[in-house]
C-alpha cells in the first residue's frame, strides 16, 4: 500500500471515528432528555410505549456504533493484503445498519412521543 493509500485510508478511518463517537454522544444526550422529559414535564404520559421504543432504540445504536468502532480498530490493526472475511464485513454492516437505524427509530418515537403529549 504506498503512502497515499494509506493516508486516505487513515482520514477515513478518523471521519468514521468522528461520526460514530457523535451518534453516541447524541444517543445519550437523547436518553438524558427523555428522563427529563418523563420527570418534568409529562406527569401523565400519553403512548408510554413510545418510551421504550425510544431507549431500547437508542441502546441499540450506542452498542452498534461501539461494536462498529471495535471492528474498525480490528480492521486498522489487520496485516496488509490479509482479508477481513465476508462474515465480518456482513456482521460489521448489520452493526452499521442497527447504530444509525436505532438512531433514526428512536428519534423518531422521542418526536412523536413529544408531541403527542404536548398537544
Amino acid at each position: 500500500m504506498d503512502d497515499q493509500t494509506f493516508q486516505r485510508k487513515l482520514a477515513s478511518y478518523q471521519q468514521e471515528e468522528d461520526f460514530l463517537k457523535h451518534l453516541v454522544t447524541l444517543s445519550t444526550g437523547c436518553i438524558l432528555l427523555m428522563v427529563t422529559f418523563l420527570e418534568k414535564l409529562f406527569q401523565q404520559p400519553k403512548w408510554k410505549f413510545l418510551v421504550i421504543v425510544s431507549l431500547v432504540s437508542f441502546g441499540v445504536s450506542i452498542i452498534g456504533s461501539l461494536t462498529i468502532h471495535l471492528l474498525s480498530v480490528i480492521d486498522i490493526e489487520r496485516p496488509e493484503g490479509e482479508s477481513l472475511g465476508i462474515g465480518m464485513v456482513l456482521f460489521g454492516m448489520l452493526c452499521s445498519a442497527l447504530s444509525f437505524g436505532g438512531f433514526l427509530t428512536g428519534l423518531a418515537a422521542l418526536v412523536v412521543f413529544g408531541v403527542k403529549n404536548i398537544y
